[in-house]
């Protein structure tokens, strides 16, 4: 029996000694400098995790982190990113044979984002092209709902390339969450007429899953870009959605400012249907008090209140873009003061020709 307790007296201590020494080893990494670092790895020479802090410090001082790194790895080889960290480091030493193998593997053993993106980084540093897009690709599918903010960095890298847009549409196209963070960022893309062409490869299909609140801002844009059909497409889908009204000429839903809807530049009161337009002699004295584009030019036929004799009249202006500017426009006639009061509109309609 006290050959037992002597055991287990000595187990104790030293387990407790160990735990001294992690301590310790603890209170070293704590200290954030290369010096503790060192100590840290020196006084728990099992923990892998004190192996990457002192190749973290080692990498930014200007050493060569390594032999830290394989010690890690060692220790913890399903760890990728100590495989991540020490593929950097060959990169960095001018070694990209050592650092796509220790990449690649990273990836191997863990199906998460990070290896995915440091590969993409990579072989777009390399200027690997098919590597970049196979490894984006990879990086999308195992996109979550969650990750759609990852995604960005990834499309801004997918832009720099020639075709860039294109083949990121057709990868995009495979998730919903992926397609809208890929118009997100088209958003803000340059050049102009290049985002719009990416754009319209994810809207003009239904199946992509769009959320419907950035679909009206897309359809302006598609428009003032000149890509009416998809304009169109985008506006259609709104209205089978109950959003808009596909071609609102009795004013059946409150004015969308966007798209093919009306732009009110006046304060007024959606009556359901039918409009109220308020004016307090204030007014500018010549303004475009509404207006939508309409795929038809012709004439204006309105069911309203309002007189040409107060200065309102109705005009079709051509954009050259393959659509027209509806609008109702104000001008104060000479001798008379500004408009005061209310204009009922019930129905605008544009005719052929």
């Amino acid at each position: 029996m006290r050959l037992l307790q002597a055991m287990a007296a000595v187990v104790l201590a030293a387990s407790g000694g160990l735990s001294l020494y992690r301590a310790w080893a603890a209170s070293h990494m704590s200290a954030n400098t290369l010096e503790g670092a060192r100590e840290a790895a020196r006084l728990d020479p099992g923990n892998a995790a004190a192996r990457l802090w002192l190749a973290e410090h080692l990498d930014r001082e200007g050493h060569d982190p390594g032999e830290a790194l394989s010690d890690a790895i060692a220790l913890r080889e399903a760890d990728s990113g100590a495989w991540i960290r020490r593929g950097l480091a060959h990169e960095s030493g001018g070694r990209p044979d050592e650092a796509e193998r220790d990449l690649l593997h990273a990836a191997a053993i863990d199906g998460l984002w990070e290896p995915r993106w440091s590969l993409v980084n990579f072989y777009f540093r390399q200027g690997r092209e098919e590597e970049f897009w196979n490894w984006v690709r990879s990086a999308i599918s195992i996109t979550g709902p969650d990750s759609a903010r990852d995604l960005e960095p990834l499309w801004n890298l997918c832009w720099r390339w020639p075709e860039g847009g294109e083949k990121s549409a057709l990868l995009a196209k495979t998730k919903p969450i992926s397609s809208a963070s890929f118009l997100a960022f088209l958003e803000h893309a340059d050049p102009a007429d290049r985002a719009l062409q990416a754009a319209e490869a994810i809207l003009m299909e239904d199946s992509t899953g769009v959320k419907l609140d950035r679909l009206p801002l897309w359809s302006t844009r598609l428009l003032e870009g000149g890509r009416v059909a998809a304009a169109r497409a985008v506006w259609r889908r709104l209205a089978e959605a109950g959003v808009v009204v596909a071609d609102d000429e009795r004013f059946e839903k409150k004015p969308a400012g966007d798209g093919f809807g009306w732009r009110v530049q006046t304060p007024y009161t959606f009556t359901d249907p039918g409009l109220a337009l308020r004016f307090d002699g204030k007014q500018a004295e010549t303004m475009d008090v509404l207006w939508r584009y309409s795929t038809r030019g012709g004439t204006v036929t309105a069911d309203w209140d309002g007189e040409e004799s107060a200065g309102f009249t109705w005009r079709v202006e051509p954009t050259g873009k393959g659509v027209w500017r509806v609008v109702l426009g104000y001008r104060r006639p000479l001798g008379v003061a500004r408009f005061q009061g209310v204009v009922r509109l019930r129905a605008v309609r544009v005719g052929g020709g």
